[in-house]
């Protein structure tokens, strides 16, 4: 039974279906073959009493085939399209915070951000593993890559946001090892202005918690975003990235030059650099990437 857009219109992304059908206006656009793998629509971020029944109601529809993904996203009364090949994607990030959620991949160059409501986080998720999945089939068809990271970080989290994360990623059958983790951190400007010093006093400036794992395929780096002072787990804000170790071209380790004891490491792709940083004396941290960079 076909429900109507209106009707079923909330902030759910939709898989297409019988009962849930192709929008109208992306008709036009998406080809009658072959059969994806996955398709979905994701709806527009309107209050349900805002909608009526002659709007169009959806901002994407995303379908991901053999070999490619294709992104339709509504600009207007028009419609914008997009085709990716798995292996020109060279990282993905998932951040979720409330009710927002991103999905961004780094392409060539760019990176191409999708935004959706948390509520359909688990779908969301299921369509990062497909593309990951693809990714890592098409490299270990052509060879191994011969990137190896490690030593594993032997100690225990002593987090248990990052514990709860971690047993989450079991869960859902995902095997990563720890390489490091970086806790929370009082960020000190190596020269401070007296409106730095002042703002530091009212409101102390961090570096992010963070979890870096890894296993032969990929780095998964999971940052916790600063939240406000005594705010509830689901209050806090997280980044997961995904980088196929195929696609990682150098690491490069640097004093930071805005803050004391802090390093900056930056990972180098075939079209985009993705950097982080980590607190000098993190001697587990600095073993992990160093050994990753002597690897590539």
């Amino acid at each position: 039974m076909i429900v109507s857009e209106y009707d079923a219109f909330g902030p759910w992304i939709y898989e297409i279906s019988e009962e849930h059908p192709l929008p109208a206006l992306f008709a036009p656009y998406y080809p009658q073959s072959p059969e994806p793998i996955m398709s979905f629509k994701i709806p527009r971020d309107i209050e349900r009493r805002r909608a009526t029944p002659d709007m169009e109601l959806y901002d994407y529809v995303i379908a991901a085939y053999e070999h490619h993904i294709l992104i339709l996203k509504r600009e207007g009364k028009a419609v914008s399209s997009t085709t990716v090949a798995y292996e020109a994607i060279e990282g993905i990030r998932l951040f979720r915070k409330f009710l927002l959620g991103l999905c961004t991949l780094y392409l060539s160059g760019r990176a191409l951000t999708v935004t959706f409501n948390t509520t359909s986080m688990q779908l969301m998720q299921r369509f990062v593993r497909l593309i990951r999945s693809n990714y890592q089939a098409r490299e270990q068809a052509r060879a191994k890559s011969k990137v190896r990271v490690g030593p594993a970080f032997e100690q225990e989290i002593p987090d248990a946001l990052f514990i709860n994360l971690q047993n989450d990623l079991r869960d859902a059958g995902e095997c990563f090892q720890t390489g490091a983790f970086q806790p929370a951190a009082h960020l000190l400007p190596r020269q401070p202005s007296l409106t730095q010093r002042l703002f530091r006093l009212l409101k102390p400036q961090l570096l992010p918690s963070a979890l870096h794992l890894f296993n032969d395929d990929e780095l998964l780096l999971i940052v916790q975003e600063n939240a406000e002072k005594d705010a509830q787990e689901s209050e806090y804000g997280y980044d997961f990235t995904y980088i196929p170790l195929h696609k990682l071209q150098s690491v490069y380790l640097e004093d930071d030059e805005r803050y004391q004891d802090v390093t900056t490491c930056t990972l180098k792709l075939e079209n985009n650099r993705l950097p982080f940083s980590f607190s000098s004396g993190n001697q587990q941290a600095a073993l992990f990437y160093q050994n990753l960079r002597d690897s590539v």
